[in-house]
């Protein structure tokens, strides 16, 4: 839910000499520092080079204090959380592994399977020091200090 601090975002430029974004971009997870810095973009159907730069090197990693914003207007984290939201509400089991409970947009999407869900039968929360913030309801509920714990 947080992205990832080794991919970065490739803005899609076009244009000659003056370039213009076109809103549209893509993600890339890079091998080495030369692929980081020199990321080249091909016309898929020509192979033609069609863009050999990119002003967006930091890595595409959501944290600070306005994460749902920057999901809300980031076109994949926008779909992966959208994702997340529909995909808890099918489960049968949450398995929460070392998560503090300390972003609200996280929180809204379990407790939302909490609350809503025919499907979700138990929660196995993994971390030592922190349990459920909210109400599970009648959800049976184990809290487990480690790995080991966790049995089939």
């Amino acid at each position: 839910m947080h992205g990832s601090i080794d991919v970065y975002r490739y803005p899609y430029y076009e244009g000659s000499p003056l370039l213009h974004p076109t809103g549209e971009y893509l993600y890339f997870k890079t091998h080495d520092y030369y692929e980081k810095q020199r990321p080249e973009r091909y016309n898929p159907e020509t192979n033609e080079k069609v863009q050999t730069f990119h002003w967006e090197i930091s890595p595409q990693f959501i944290t600070g204090t306005n994460k749902e914003e920057l999901i809300k207007n980031d076109a994949m984290y926008a779909s992966m959380y959208n994702e997340a939201k529909t995909r808890l509400m099918e489960c049968k089991e949450i398995l929460i592994i070392g998560y503090s409970f300390g972003d609200i947009h996280v929180n809204d999407i379990i407790k939302n399977a909490i609350d809503n869900s025919n499907n979700l039968k138990s929660i196995i929360n993994i971390i030592p020091s922190v349990t459920l913030p909210f109400d599970s309801k009648d959800i049976p509920t184990t809290q487990l200090k480690n790995f080991n714990e966790l049995t089939i």
